[in-house]
């Protein structure tokens, strides 16, 4: 992700059924902005509280906490720009920060 959308969202990438160093190699392989927070989920809480049944899966966050989004399976980086894109469009229209086309 880059530097447009950050203060905007979070979009998290949980890890889970690995082991730590595996997972570290795959989201310097996957994520390699730095920009992406991911995490070795090894209880399985995050999956739970998303409602995940498997991996790849992931979650656009609002800064407020609120839940954007959520996807089961790959997305390539256009597919989740589109996504990010129409989402914040979406919440700023709602917000009375812009003015719809």
């Amino acid at each position: 992700m880059g530097a447009d959308y950050q203060g905007r969202v979070v979009v998290l990438a949980p890890a889970v059924q690995s082991g730590l160093d595996r997972a570290v190699g795959v989201a310097e392989q996957l994520l390699p902005s730095g920009l992406v927070p991911w995490g070795l989920d090894e209880d399985q809480d995050v999956f739970s509280a998303y409602g995940f049944r498997g991996v790849p899966a992931g979650a656009i966050v609002a800064p407020d906490g609120t839940l954007m989004d959520t996807w089961q399976g790959s997305r390539d980086i256009d597919e989740i720009k589109a996504v990010l894109d129409d989402l914040l469009s979406r919440s700023e229209e709602a917000m009375g920060m812009v003015s719809p086309s």
